[in-house]
């Protein structure tokens, strides 16, 4: 699956992984899956 990251969620992600829920965790851990992250996000 194609996922791509807002801003909150790569904050979240990389530095707080509490804020997400279970379900987004398992998501974005998930090798299979592939994040993206917008430039504007950057």
């Amino acid at each position: 699956m194609n996922i791509l990251l807002d801003t909150h969620t790569l904050i979240w992600w990389s530095l707080e992984t509490h804020k997400l829920s279970i379900s987004a965790r398992s998501l974005l851990d998930d090798i299979d899956n592939n994040l993206f992250v917008s430039v504007v996000s950057i």
